[in-house]
């Protein structure tokens, strides 16, 4: 069976439909005369590439004998109105077309039935047009949701979909008095409502997954071409793309435990964001992508405050490790910072002696002994000692040191925690931060 990858769909209707000139409102000198049936006009104005494509009509028993096989109707008296029917008419357009039979969708029954049909005739990773022009009834439902089944079960792209606007000439009874030179029928474009369902499904997975791919996936996808065809010098297209890699690289920042990028990426996320606004490229997304700036928002925050929404982040996306790691490290950096050491933060050394210090002092071992045992490190650590938050920010340190460890021994210890626990314990932590936090936000406002 020979395989296609373009495939073009659509659904045959009853109607004794007139001749009318059918044209694409992004190109209107382009224009199918005194055509009757909206498949045939789109497959002629598009002939060169559905040379290698396949057309697949669905049609009603009804249908079939209407509109399918030739001269399907008679007038009033019974008389056979000669016609010919979108068989023949395909026929003489030289494409590749099959028809597949239907039920009328009279019940639910007969609606999943079409649904699976459908489905069914589609091509794994096929490129796909769809004319929803006689979606009768409750079609242009199922229609839409096999296009959104198909993409995530046989990983379909939908190059665009068709409405022929015959209603925008006026009532029938009028359009049939028209002379035939005006009978001039546009044929939407409605692709882009179909671009807006699929932003909207991208933008709920960075909000459930905190992962950019699926937007960084779209946004690519979208200036691909525009970038291709400018050499990459189209400023909106190139906006678009800078945008894709920065909230990507603040995902990544979060999930690879890039601590000290996070603050930092989001904020050139956002910044990114805001440019892809002002842009004429996407402007029905731009409501869906304040959800996203608000989200980056959070982050522009001192350290621990930065850290404690990343760990918030954590815990909403299920990046458990991930938020006691960095946690961790960033109290262990404030630390750092509030001795005087900022320019140190990234020494291996010192951070290890930092973590041991508030180890020890969490587990009530005297400042004397604290300070023999890192001996090579005193006088840091008798400026640690000496602030006054290390008394209740110790014991959340201990907290997150002995969880991260269960987690990264991968559970081979004795100290068993369930899953549940690790999230639950993650969540007081975060809540025993923010209540520090606004606490000290208090004192300071004094």
């Amino acid at each position: 069976m020979e395989s296609y990858h373009k495939i073009f769909l659509s659904v045959l209707g009853t109607n004794d439909y007139i001749p009318c000139n059918y044209f694409f409102t992004d190109n209107p000198d382009k224009m199918a005369q005194n055509v009757r049936f909206v498949q045939e006009a789109i497959l002629y104005i598009e002939r060169d590439k559905w040379q290698d494509g396949k057309i697949i009509i669905f049609t009603t028993e009804d249908a079939e004998k209407k509109n399918w096989q030739d001269d399907g109707h008679v007038d009033r008296d019974g008389n056979i109105l000669e016609r010919q029917g979108l068989e023949t008419r395909l026929k003489n357009l030289g494409v590749n077309y099959e028809k597949i039979r239907i039920p009328d969708g009279k019940s639910e029954e007969e609606i999943w039935e079409i649904f699976r049909a459908i489905v069914a005739a589609i091509p794994e990773s096929s490129t796909i047009e769809i004319d929803i022009t006689h979606s009768f009834r409750s079609l242009t439902i199922i229609q839409l949701a096999v296009v959104n089944y198909s993409k995530a079960a046989k990983g379909i792209t939908v190059d665009r979909i068709h409405y022929g606007a015959m209603e925008s000439l006026g009532p029938i009874y009028e359009v049939k008095k028209m002379p035939h030179e005006q009978r001039n029928v546009p044929i939407f474009d409605l692709t882009p409502f179909d671009t807006i369902m699929s932003w909207a499904h991208a933008v709920n997975d960075f909000k459930i997954s905190g992962s950019a791919e699926h937007i960084s996936r779209l946004a690519m996808g979208h200036v691909k071409p525009i970038l291709a065809a400018t050499k990459g010098e189209d400023r909106e297209a190139s906006a678009v793309r800078h945008f894709a890699k920065r909230l990507n690289q603040f995902c990544d920042a979060i999930a690879l435990n890039r601590a000290p990028e996070i603050k930092n990426a989001a904020h050139e996320a956002n910044s990114a964001l805001e440019a892809v606004k002002s842009t004429s490229i996407l402007p029905p997304i731009v409501p869906l992508l304040d959800d996203v700036a608000q989200a980056l928002k959070r982050f522009e925050r001192e350290t621990v405050a930065t850290a404690v929404e990343a760990a918030k982040w954590c815990v909403e996306h299920n990046f458990i490790p991930q938020g006691y790691a960095i946690l961790q490290e960033s109290l262990i950096t404030w630390f750092l910072e509030k001795i005087g050491k900022k320019d140190a933060i990234m020494d291996h050394e010192l951070r290890g002696a930092v973590s041991s210090a508030l180890s020890f002092y969490s587990q009530k071992s005297p400042a004397e002994k604290i300070k023999e045992e890192l001996h090579s490190h005193a006088d840091m650590i008798e400026d640690l000692l000496s602030i006054p938050e290390l008394e209740q920010l110790s014991p959340i340190f201990e907290r997150l040191r002995a969880k991260r460890n269960n987690i990264s021994h991968a559970g081979f210890n004795r100290d068993l925690v369930t899953p549940g626990n690790f999230r639950q314990e993650l969540q007081r932590i975060i809540k025993d931060l923010q209540q520090l936090i606004s606490a000290q936000a208090e004192i300071q406002a004094d």
